[in-house]
């Protein structure tokens, strides 16, 4: 039989506090509910994503109406189907369920995936609590609608701005899209402007500026601030800083470009320099010292006076050498002025200088103490165009002042210390809880300090009898401390005991009350000295940390998710059970060992580098995914998350979480398999459809079609005939139709296999599309396009003109729109269709239900699936009333 120790105190405490840390720092929220569904504890992860504190979500059960819960459609999550509800009825764990819950704090939903586990007491059938995961899935949910968001702002932005802002594509710089105010300031009216290239405006100096600017911008991607000049028809010279940014809207690339007129603000510069130039002569000989800097902080006046004073006589000097080179000290005369002290870059940087004191030590001449004064300059338009400071010696004053000060200041600083070191003394006391107290045993005189009143609830000023005093403890507690004391005062040693006490309030408190001998020179104890603690709220922490230990143990030993804490260097210091489960290792075969000789050799090198990606960013949340080799020499694919947690600065261990994902990695690799082969399958399929329809209009066309142009030529022959005069109108109305058969067999024969699909390609096949349905169906169609030809396989284009063919099919059924628009474009390495009309619109939800065969819906889900099949992306845009359009993006590459 093997020995059995029971674990150290320092054991104990330290496996609470690893179990703290992984309950309080694991990314996954976690919640207690009891046997009745009322919360009973909850982690700070969960807090976070529900935006609540702990008060306000204790005692909560999933029946109350606040959470809001909502499925994926939006419907309400009804209370006795949650997770945790079922858990408890069932007695089962119920897994990766889906609920929108509100954030109180962000009045917004969250999006979470829940896991809820029903927990017993030995031998019970029914569960006593259950505890709930979930992760915070919201993020995905959210970009879309961000994405729509930021292009509409842009917008709103562009037509609002007060200057000039216009937009050009980059691949011909034609204008696409520009504000009202544009055309003020250019000249250009709207109708002009719109078919103008950036290049063909007439902002530009010249063609060379242009080519200028257009090389920085393509270089850069932006340019800010680029002057330029021209003429107006009036006859006045306009000057303007343009500023470009190279940008991306669905796809495509943009010139957006923002136009300033500079053109008053630089004939007002003009006649502010001829009025400071006599500012300047009249400062250069004023009696005190003057500096002034420009807008861009450059020294622009060093007065006379002031050279004087410095001893030199040269203004280019670095900004940051100012204080050294021109010999600016705090009144110490000791430490140089910082950059940002010196008076004129406060006055520069908006601050307020009156009277500031420095000493200029310049060479060859005796310290000089001067007061300042500063301020900062703007023009009308608020604009900061410098700053000036103003200097007066007081050398001399400050002497005599100084003689003076001197006893004042020692008096003054001798009294704060005494008042600070009394008032820090009291404040520590308080905030501590802590009193001191004193009694001379010979004169039986006691005394307290103000916080020992307060712990016993007694006002300040009398203080009880020695044997008072002692009845204020609770009965035992008072026995002790009375033998303690009686211990310390004959064998001479200090006490230090742990005790609770009854105050005049009635309130139980605990205290820690530590005592020590006063000794003559005898060495004979004369008295007693010592402090009293309030430390109640110490003891009620340490009972909670008690409590919640349980709970911790719960959730770490029934967890399905692989849960450990590993050193820096990745050694384990804890597993859970779940280990054995998922792995089939025990607890103590992991301990003290790292997990690399378990993992896959073609996952080792990435998980390193993850792992100590990891440690440099605490941050990142993005989960890793890699196989581990069971005990019994399988692979078992997991998913892997790490927090690192740091001591001060240093990296101490990580808080690391798995689990597995093998049934899913198989799933998804099959789910691969099957569409690959359906995608090859759809592929044949559409080949033999083509084939087929080819089949039968060769027929058409070889058999019916030339049997009908054998009729109308016997026809033709028979009304020649005298023989036959008398049927004239019966021959007629046969050859009539013959010819309208004729006509409709062609029709036919085009439309299952047009040829000029395959002999001039699709874009010639849709111009040819386009002409016929305008014919027949009385609405107007248009084709705008660069491109000439689209270099496709057969398969793509065939995919390509069935798809538009039954959107255009689809939108003549039931869009009830009067112009319907194809727009085909080159974008990098695809094209990109669009196709737009001007109808009623429909509410594009019904898409999602690809269920039901019958419906439109379904007719487009094929086409996607068909877009999807040749590698291209499929998207539907709609509103009531307003239009639909469909986005086909297919990429060139074979």
């Amino acid at each position: 039989m093997s020995k059995i120790t029971s674990p150290t105190p320092n054991t104990i405490e330290d496996k609470n506090s690893k179990f703290k840390s992984l309950f309080e720092k694991m990314y996954l929220g976690v919640i207690y509910q009891d046997y009745k569904g009322e919360i009973i504890d909850v982690n700070p992860a969960a807090l976070e994503i529900l935006g609540l504190s702990l008060d306000q979500i204790k005692g909560k059960s999933s029946y109350d109406p606040d959470w809001k819960s909502i499925h994926e459609n939006g419907s309400d999550y009804p209370a006795e189907k949650h997770p945790s509800i079922l858990a408890l009825k069932t007695g089962k764990p119920i897994l990766n369920k889906i609920m929108g819950v509100i954030n109180s704090r962000e009045k917004d939903y969250r999006w979470i995936k829940i896991n809820a586990i029903p927990e017993f007491k030995e031998g019970a059938k029914k569960p006593y609590q259950v505890f709930t995961t979930f992760d915070d899935i919201s993020s995905l949910k959210r970009s879309e609608f961000l994405r729509k968001e930021s292009e509409n702002n842009f917008l709103k932005t562009l037509q609002n701005s007060a200057n000039p802002i216009l937009l050009s594509k980059l691949s011909d710089g034609k204008v696409v899209n520009f504000n009202d105010v544009t055309c003020k300031v250019i000249g250009h009216l709207s109708n002009e402007l719109k078919n103008l290239k950036l290049s063909e405006l007439n902002i530009w100096t010249s063609s060379k500026t242009y080519q200028s600017f257009f090389t920085i911008l393509k270089n850069d991607k932006n340019i800010k601030d680029f002057e330029t000049e021209f003429v107006s028809e009036s006859g006045d010279l306009k000057i303007l800083l343009v500023s470009g940014e190279i940008i991306t809207i669905d796809n495509d690339k943009f010139i957006l470009i923002h136009i300033e007129d500079i053109t008053i603000t630089r004939k007002t510069e003009e006649e502010l320099q001829k009025q400071s130039n006599f500012a300047f002569a009249m400062a250069e000989n004023h009696p005190v010292g003057m500096v002034a800097c420009d807008a861009n902080g450059k020294l622009v006046l060093f007065n006379k006076t002031a050279k004087k004073w410095h001893g030199i006589d040269v203004m280019k000097v670095p900004q940051e050498e100012w204080a050294e080179h021109y010999g600016l000290y705090k009144p110490d005369k000791k430490t140089l002025l910082t950059f940002e002290e010196i008076p004129l870059v406060q006055a520069f940087n908006n601050k307020k200088v009156i009277n500031y004191e420095m000493v200029i030590k310049a060479k060859n001449q005796k310290p000089r103490i001067v007061i300042c004064s500063g301020s900062v300059f703007f023009d009308e338009k608020g604009n900061k165009i410098g700053a000036l400071a103003i200097m007066n010696d007081i050398t001399h004053l400050r002497k005599r002042e100084r003689k003076l000060l001197k006893n004042e200041q020692k008096i003054k600083k001798t009294l704060e210390k005494v008042e600070q070191s009394e008032f820090l003394l009291k404040e520590s006391s308080k905030m501590a809880k802590v009193g001191a107290w004193d009694v001379d045993l010979i004169t039986e005189k006691v005394r307290w300090s103000d916080q020992v009143f307060k712990i016993h609830g007694l006002p300040v000023g009398k203080i009880p009898s020695l044997d008072e005093a002692l009845n204020f403890f609770v009965k035992g507690d008072r026995e002790v401390l009375i033998n303690a004391i009686q211990d310390s005062i004959q064998h001479n040693k200090k006490y230090d005991l742990e005790l609770r006490l009854k105050n005049t309030e009635n309130k139980i408190l605990w205290i820690n009350t530590i005592g020590y001998p006063i000794t003559d020179e005898q060495d004979t104890v004369i008295g007693l000295r010592g402090v009293i603690q309030d430390i109640t709220e110490q003891k009620n922490i340490r009972s909670k940390i008690e409590e919640n230990r349980e709970m911790h143990l719960l959730l770490a030993n029934n967890t399905s998710d692989i849960i450990c804490l590993q050193d820096a260097d990745s050694t384990f210091r804890y597993v859970t059970p779940s280990v054995k489960d998922i792995l089939g290792y025990r607890q103590g075969e992991f301990i003290g060992k790292k997990i690399f000789p378990i993992v896959h050799p073609e996952d080792l090198t990435e998980l390193q580098r993850y792992m100590k990606q990891k440690a440099l960013d605490a941050e990142a949340k993005k989960a890793y995914q890699f196989r581990l080799r069971h005990k019994k020499g399988n692979y078992v694919w997991v998913e892997f998350l790490s927090s690192p947690v740091y001591k001060g600065k240093k990296l101490n261990y990580f808080v690391t979480s798995a689990r597995d994902i093998t049934e899913w990695v198989l799933a998804n690799q099959r789910i691969k398999e099957y569409q690959s082969s359906l995608q090859k399958l759809t592929h044949e399929i559409t080949m033999i459809e083509e084939k087929q329809k080819k089949d039968i209009a060769s027929n058409i066309h070889d058999h019916l079609s030339q049997s009908l142009v054998i009729s109308k030529m016997k026809i033709k022959q028979l009304k020649n005939n005298a023989k036959v005069n008398g049927i004239d109108d019966d021959l007629q109305f046969i050859e009539n139709h013959i010819t309208d058969a004729l006509e409709k067999s062609r029709k036919i024969t085009n439309e299952l296999s047009p040829p000029i699909l395959y002999q001039l390609g699709v874009i010639e096949a849709l111009y040819w599309l386009l002409e016929n349905l305008e014919i027949t169906h009385k609405i107007k169609f248009s084709l705008d396009t660069e491109i000439d030809y689209l270099d496709f396989s057969e398969l793509k284009s065939i995919i390509l003109y069935r798809s538009i063919q039954e959107i255009l099919t689809n939108a003549i059924k039931h869009s009830k729109a009067s112009h319907i628009k194809i727009k085909i474009l080159d974008n990098d390495c695809q094209v990109k269709i669009l196709v737009e009309d001007n109808g009623v619109g429909f509410d594009t939800s019904v898409l999602n239900n690809y269920k039901s065969h019958s419906g439109s819906g379904f007719g487009l889900f094929a086409i996607q699936e068909k877009i999807a099949n040749v590698k291209g992306e499929f998207y539907i845009t709609s509103k009531i009333q307003s239009g639909t359009t469909v986005t086909i993006l297919i990429p060139t590459t074979k």
